[in-house]
């Protein structure tokens, strides 16, 4: 499976503000973003993602920080619709304070569920991109072996 994402963050939930239950201990804030993309042999899709994020470190001009507990849903048309599972790591060089600033972010990805010629989908890899607090570019590779 191989796939780019551009999309846009389309909103952020402080720590205190994000229910119970939904993100791991020690969470700073929940990101969503929202776009479109495309899909080798697929076509094109509109998607969806939310995850729960937290600052790690303090790094000269930045932070780094962990991704945990993310969903995206891939909604290609039609009922088509892959649901993947991530998590991972970000590095950040800019003012967290203002956003002014661009992030690297390298994640993993699992198949959660399909629906549609991806009923029964099975799969797993990676997603690397750049973000900067407006705009998300991802390119996805991995397996994905239909049900």
């Amino acid at each position: 499976f191989h796939g780019s994402v551009d999309g846009w963050e389309s909103g952020f939930l402080p720590g205190p503000l994000i229910p119970e239950g939904r993100c791991p201990e020690g969470t700073g804030w929940m990101l969503f973003s929202e776009g479109g993309g495309e899909a080798e042999g697929y076509g094109s899709f509109s998607f969806t993602a939310e995850h729960c994020s937290r600052v790690v470190a303090p790094i000269p001009g930045g932070a780094q920080g962990k991704m945990a507990a993310g969903v995206m849903v891939l909604d290609f048309g039609e009922g088509d619709i892959l649901t993947l599972g991530y998590w991972g790591s970000w590095k950040y060089i800019g003012d967290l304070d203002t956003g002014e600033g661009k992030a690297k972010a390298q994640q993993s990805y699992e198949v959660l569920e399909g629906a549609g010629i991806f009923e029964g989908a099975k799969g797993h890899g990676s997603m690397n991109g750049v973000f900067d607090f407006h705009r998300v570019l991802f390119d996805i590779r991995g397996s994905l072996v239909l049900g």
